[in-house]
């Protein structure tokens, strides 16, 4: 009775094609004394490599149901219904009776006519049909790995991990089996994403950086063959054709989805203004390209939310020390994987721009001191006239329209200071040119070994305090510099810098000045960044005591602070000063001469600013 039993379990299995369930199956029949025992025996040897076959088989059944099965000569056949177009399925499993047979190869029967449920397939005039579609997947179970997860009364959980195409991208399914008598385990349910393993920090880095190699390759056209690249004019503006490769939407759109959901690579498309024109597909002539190294960027989870993930790259610019961060979102396609759902933005308030302030205010330097020599002058370039009584030179050819000035210009800097340095550098235009008076550029400050330390964040405005070493001396000057983020661009410059005036009320030397009146007037004549500019000991003659009241800024400007000292006094009989018993009041303005030094530029009785 069980050689009978074993006979016919063989035999099932073999009509079933499936070799390695075959095996198994006779492996574990072999020597039981009862079916019932038998079965629960079976039930506890189903192997990670078993779960892993099953599931490659069912994915291999999936897209070949998805794809309509596999037509004869003139067999494929479509009509419509609904407002559909449907296509019928391929002789070999156009009935229920052959789809259901060829499906519980890898399915329970529940799950068979779920499947066929789930995947729209009807019966019309007779015949299986199902809407027409594409099958396929990058997928490859065939190469997947399945550990074990846990038992459900009858139901076993593996967890399968499957390789997307050639890349390192992996997707995580959970899986589920049934023992089915006579037949061996199948799935029960169709595999679906482990949401707790199925995307994590390097995945989001790969898909990234997948989607940034994908998006330079698309800006530049593709890669044009030999006389493949060709142009024409539509709506006043000179179009390319993309090369072959991508030249159609299904072409493009299959491109675009190594990385992107259906609808990101759709939004992608519209994006970048890329039309159809003569049957292929065409954009406006520009260059790709990007410094960003997204395979090197570091990513953390932001937001989980059930089908959505966002995640915080910060990638590295080129070679430089400066990093941009951005915010990617993530969704899961069934039977695909994760893919970016919408473009990376930056997420430029959670940046630390340290290395940026340093980098960005060099750059403006040397674009400042670039400027006022005039440009790089060729060869018989250089030229003046005289307007208004005063020599002039042209800019160098390169900068010499107030269009390649501010391109120039906003490198470093946003577009309102670069109008506002364009104004106040006093160039002109002359003859269609671009000329100033002549002068010399150049500074001992070295912004390059400056370093920044962030003071506050107001609205969209980062103030960095920036100490800057002034040539080979150990002199440092002190600055503030204000940037702002500009859309699609990064960090800029939006205020020229400016010395920082903030001086801390016992370093001010207004305060140090009146201190040491009466104690040390050596000190208060070392206050002054010229002593001979100020008498001291004239001054202090006649003053029995001194009390100060208050030292409080009256104004600024970008070099200088003007202060208001107000002091209480009692003179002497005989005082031949300027002032008076009791309350007084003197203006003291002051510079900053290194860092966190600053001295006395003048003391009056009246304000100079």
């Amino acid at each position: 009775m069980n050689a009978k039993k074993l006979m016919i379990a063989g035999l099932a299995v073999t009509l079933l094609n499936t070799p390695f369930l075959q095996n198994a199956d006779t492996a574990f029949a072999k020597g039981q004394p009862a079916s019932k025992t038998q079965t629960a025996h079976y039930k506890y040897e189903l192997s990670s490599k078993q779960a892993m076959q099953v599931a490659a088989l069912f994915a291999k059944s999936a897209s070949y149901v998805q794809a309509g099965g596999s037509y004869k000569t003139g067999e494929y056949k479509t009509f419509s219904y609904k407002g559909k177009t449907y296509r019928y399925l391929s002789s070999a499993i156009d009935t229920k009776k052959e789809l259901m047979a060829y499906l519980q190869k890898s399915l329970t029967s529940a799950a068979a006519e779920q499947f066929i449920k789930a995947h729209g397939i009807i019966s019309y005039k007779g015949k299986l049909a199902q809407v027409k579609a594409d099958g396929g997947s990058l997928l490859q179970w065939n190469k997947a790995t399945a550990e074990y997860v846990k038992t459900n009364k009858n139901t076993k959980i593996y967890r399968v991990t499957v390789p997307v195409g050639d890349t390192k991208e992996k997707a995580i399914y959970l899986v589920e089996y049934q023992y089915a008598a006579k037949v061996g385990w199948r799935i029960s349910k169709e595999p679906y994403k482990d949401p707790y393993t199925a995307i994590n920090s390097k995945l989001a880095t790969d898909l990234a950086s997948i989607f940034a190699r994908s998006a330079s390759y698309v800006q530049v056209g593709g890669h044009h063959g030999p006389g493949e690249y060709k142009t024409f004019r539509y709506k006043a503006k000179t179009y390319r054709y993309l090369s072959k490769p991508i030249d159609t939407k299904k072409e493009l759109l299959s491109y675009l989805q190594k990385s992107l959901t259906q609808s990101a690579a759709e939004q992608f498309i519209k994006s970048r203004g890329i039309i159809e024109y003569k049957g292929k597909l065409a954009q406006i002539e520009a260059d790709g390209g990007s410094m960003l190294q997204w395979a090197k960027a570091a990513a953390e989870m932001v937001k989980d939310d059930k089908n959505k993930k966002i995640y915080r790259l910060i990638v590295p610019v080129g070679e430089t020390n400066e990093k941009e961060a951005y915010l990617v979102e993530y969704q899961y396609a069934d039977n695909i994987g994760w893919k970016i759902s919408k473009e990376p933005t930056r997420d430029h308030y959670s940046e630390n721009i340290s290395n940026q302030a340093v980098y960005r205010a060099a750059e403006f330097a040397k674009a400042s001191s670039y400027v006022q020599a005039g440009g790089a002058h060729k060869p018989g370039e250089y030229k003046t006239f005289v307007y208004n009584g005063k020599t002039y030179r042209y800019l160098s050819g390169d900068i010499d329209s107030k269009k390649e000035l501010m391109v120039y210009l906003m490198n470093t800097l946003t577009y309102s200071a670069a109008e506002q340095f364009f104004k106040k550098s006093g160039i002109i235009e002359y003859n269609g040119k671009l000329a100033q008076l002549e002068a010399d550029g150049g500074s001992l400050l070295q912004w390059n070994k400056a370093t920044a330390a962030l003071m506050k964040t107001e609205k969209n405005t980062k103030f960095y305090r920036l100490t800057v070493p002034v040539g080979e001396t150990s002199e440092k000057a002190v600055f503030i510099v204000e940037y702002q983020y500009v859309n699609n661009i990064g960090w800029r410059i939006s205020k020229e810098p400016y010395r920082d005036l903030d001086i801390p009320g016992n370093m001010n030397p207004a305060f140090i000045f009146f201190k040491y009146l009466l104690v040390n007037s050596k000190v208060s004549q070392e206050q002054f960044i010229y002593p001979d500019s100020f008498n001291v000991e004239q001054f202090k003659k006649g003053i029995k005591k001194l009390e100060i009241r208050e030292v409080k800024e009256r104004t600024r400007n970008s070099l200088q602070a003007e202060y208001t000292a107000t002091f209480y006094v009692e003179l002497e009989s005989g005082y031949k000063g300027t002032l008076k018993n009791g309350n007084n009041q003197m203006f003291f303005v002051i510079q900053p001469t290194g860092e966190m030094v600053f001295k006395i530029a003048a003391a009056k009785d009246m304000p100079s600013l």
